[in-house]
């Protein structure tokens, strides 16, 4: 309803004019959108689960077969490189479409901290280098030179995860023999860091450049649909850059000419060059120290091979599937860490399980890690405020796994 006042010559008031107008379709539309997000929400942290769980045993039995001296032949050598890759494309695709979904509602959550984008791009590299010698692909870097920080604030596995998206893509899209060079160049000012990963593949269409980084999006061509992939990586990249205050573009001078697309991040001032947050890896060498470990999954599968990569590890370990068991075991093996499942069968799921473990012991301990097929941002931070001190997503990281077990400080130690 909307009602203005009816004026004469001489500005008195002689009168209201009064529009109604049923706005009952707007409301109902509006409704109807609020419930299809929750329910989109809801299905999303549904398919994140039980797309994720199957992944976790596959991983960790993969990890328990490549550590088997038979697996040094070379032909189970060879399935074992072959599962690894197929098993990591499919982990890749589960996130990209969630992480395309929490992009679009503006629900993705990143751990900001000062990052060295030379330090990182370097990490990257490394990480895909099997990935570029399976493909006969050639690569060359580019760092400044004398080799200096360039500082970001931003979430650094999203930043890492964004340099890999642009490799991987360019490898999907460049034939065997040919080159791939990556770059990272401050601009004149130091006031941004650019990080470039160019191709000499397919290329590009003309003014299609814009389009790729719709979600979906498959412009470029030259590639069989079979190894397309779900057209989300481009998306997420550019999602991810602007969530970091940058910019990405792609350029290109045609079809057969290659590609090349460039990350831009605001850099941060020379005074916190020195306070770079960086995730250290784990001494190789260092030696590794026998942890009491309780493992809580109800998913016999994913409890029997993730205790036996444990125990492969050196650790002591012990399975139970649900919460009452496992406040029991808990109490009798005294724990150093506790890597525990969120949806658990009975009246005691993960999240009260790691609140009574916690009620009843003041000093911190155990590490209690939560690996969990659910990782929406609102899973995260009821995992954090019931207790755990991480949040891990099924399939686990193994070499992160390791290093926070690794890192673990026995009692004596205190």
């Amino acid at each position: 309803m909307a009602i203005s006042p009816l004026k004469d010559a001489l500005g008195g008031a002689i009168g209201v004019s009064s529009i109604f107008r049923d706005i009952t379709p707007l409301k109902r539309a509006q409704e109807t959108l609020l419930r299809e997000n929750r329910e989109k929400d809801q299905f999303l942290a549904v398919l994140s689960h039980e797309l994720r769980n199957p992944l976790a045993p596959m991983r960790t039995s993969l990890e328990i077969l490549r550590r088997q001296p038979e697996a040094a032949r070379p032909e189970l050598r060879q399935t074992v490189q072959v599962m690894d890759r197929q098993l990591s494309q499919l982990t890749a695709l589960v996130d990209q479409l969630l992480d395309a979904a929490r992009l679009s509602s503006g629900k993705i959550v990143l751990d900001w901290k000062n990052v060295d984008v030379v330090s990182l791009v370097r990490s990257v590299l490394d990480d895909h280098a099997k990935l570029l010698a399976a493909a006969g692909l050639r690569l060359e870097a580019t760092f400044p030179e004398p080799e200096r920080q360039l500082v970001v604030g931003g979430d650094r596995l999203r930043l890492a995860q964004s340099v890999g998206n642009l490799l991987t893509n360019s490898v999907k899209f460049t034939p065997r023999g040919g080159l791939i060079r990556v770059s990272v160049e401050a601009d004149a000012k130091g006031r941004t860091v650019s990080v470039t990963v160019a191709d000499s593949g397919v290329g590009i269409e003309p003014g299609a450049e814009e389009s790729l980084f719709k979600p979906f999006a498959q412009a470029r061509t030259g590639l069989a649909p079979s190894k397309a992939g779900l057209g989300l990586g481009l998306a997420v990249v550019r999602g991810l850059a602007e969530s970091h205050g940058g910019t990405v573009r792609a350029h290109s001078e045609g079809l057969g000419k290659g590609a090349a697309f460039t990350i831009t991040l605001p850099l941060l001032g020379p005074e916190v060059r020195a306070a770079v947050a960086e995730e250290g890896e784990a001494d190789p060498g260092a030696e590794r120290v026998a942890r009491r470990i309780l493992v809580v999954e109800d998913n016999q599968d994913a409890a029997d091979s993730l205790r036996r990569l444990l125990e492969l590890w050196g650790h002591e370990v012990e399975s139970v599937p649900d919460g009452h068991q496992a406040l029991e075991s808990a109490r009798a093996m005294n724990p150093e860490v506790v890597i525990c499942d969120l949806r658990l069968e009975g009246d005691m799921d993960g999240w009260a399980l790691a609140r009574a473990l916690r009620a009843e012991r003041r000093d911190g301990r155990p590490l209690m890690l939560a690996m969990t097929g659910f990782g929406q941002p609102g899973d995260r931070e009821r995992s954090f405020a019931a207790g755990f001190d991480r949040h891990m997503t099924k399939p686990p990281d193994v070499n992160l796994l390791r290093r926070l077990i690794d890192g673990v400080q026995a009692p004596s130690e205190d």
